[in-house]
């Protein structure tokens, strides 16, 4: 008779796959379709120092949907070299959107950086425009999901894709499209925890255009006259949102 592994020794599978009913299922699957192809004869990596050599030796050998999420903790960890190209960007993209709608934000060293090797293989100009396209609407729902379940790193999940090339503007148009009570709480929850004196940004953006563009829509005046409306209705989250607009725009340094 089999025993079950001791605690010591059990670990969740490396390898899990995204349930066939989960919401992002659909276009999971799509990307693995567009973006099939052979395998790349490399990660894109500096071996000398990136990889462990099991790690890299692992690599070589599975399927596309099969890379290990070990291996991509040290590929984000990893040096990028002259040969991380669209090509083996994109075979590796599927496999990273599927661990993502699983909740495996650990294989990033920061959620800002999930996307930023995209940017770095002239995202979206030298992709073909079925990948962009499934790309950009997975990043919209995933997205709307991640600020919706927990909106504390709002910015950093802005610049997370802003960071790929895409830009913040799709991102920007996800939350304005949101009910005024829902874009409150998620401006509530990401701006004014902990007694906050004013709006800050991460520094983890690819372009300081991206980030001065997401600075100015928190302080736009269409968004100040949305909470105060909404706070004249009793909306108080939309009211604390209002209030901290209006500090940010007196307190010393602000630009928009």
């Amino acid at each position: 008779m089999s025993s079950l592994p001791s605690p010591e020794t059990f670990q969740l599978p490396d390898r899990p796959e995204l349930p066939y009913d989960h919401r992002l299922a659909p276009l999971v699957a799509e990307a693995y379709q567009v973006m099939a192809a052979p395998h790349p004869f490399c990660h894109g990596l500096y071996r000398a120092c990136s990889l462990s050599p099991r790690v890299e030796a692992g690599f070589f050998e599975v399927e596309q949907r099969e890379v290990s999420a070990e291996f991509l903790r040290e590929w984000y960890r990893g040096t990028h070299s002259d040969e991380l190209t669209p090509e083996v960007m994109s075979w590796l993209l599927p496999r990273i959107l599927e661990l993502l709608a699983l909740g495996q934000t650990d294989l990033f060293p920061y959620l800002e950086d999930a996307f930023q090797r995209l940017d770095l293989t002239d995202f979206p100009a030298s992709w073909s425009p079925r990948a962009v396209d499934v790309f950009q609407r997975f990043a919209r729902a995933q997205f709307r999901r991640m600020v919706l379940e927990d909106a504390s790193e709002l910015d950093a999940l802005i610049a997370m894709f802003a960071n790929s090339g895409l830009g913040a503007a799709p991102f920007l148009e996800v939350l304005w499209g949101l009910p005024v009570d829902a874009l409150a709480r998620v401006m509530f929850e990401a701006f004014c925890r902990d007694e906050a004196v004013g709006l800050v940004q991460t520094p983890l953006w690819t372009r300081q255009s991206d980030r001065t563009r997401t600075w100015a829509w928190y302080l736009s005046p269409d968004m100040a006259e949305r909470m105060a409306e909404a706070a004249t209705r009793g909306d108080e989250t939309a009211g604390a949102v209002a209030d901290l607009i209006e500090r940010t725009l007196i307190g010393p340094g602000h630009t928009v």
